[in-house]
């Protein structure tokens, strides 16, 4: 079975996003100091654990979701029998 490499980096990217913005969204809620999260703005411009960085992290959560799911589908495709 062959993936589709469109419906699946989509997929993934939307995953990959809302998960970190929940996630940031629910330590700034409690008020978590976020050292943990505060390393993405290694990876990711911009970003912050506040509601602002939220959807930042959003935004960059979709773009490493979308090409990583795209290596994915790709490498499962040239590898599936």
């Amino acid at each position: 079975m062959k993936l589709n490499k469109r419906a699946f980096s989509l997929s993934t990217g939307i995953l990959l996003g809302l998960a970190i913005f929940v996630i940031t969204i629910l330590f700034v809620i409690f008020n978590y100091e976020g050292k943990q999260l505060g390393k993405l703005q290694g990876l990711c411009i911009g970003y912050s654990v506040t509601w602002w960085g939220a959807f930042i992290g959003l935004l960059w959560g979709m773009i490493y979701g979308l090409i990583g799911g795209w290596i994915f589908a790709g490498l499962y495709n040239k590898f599936e029998k």
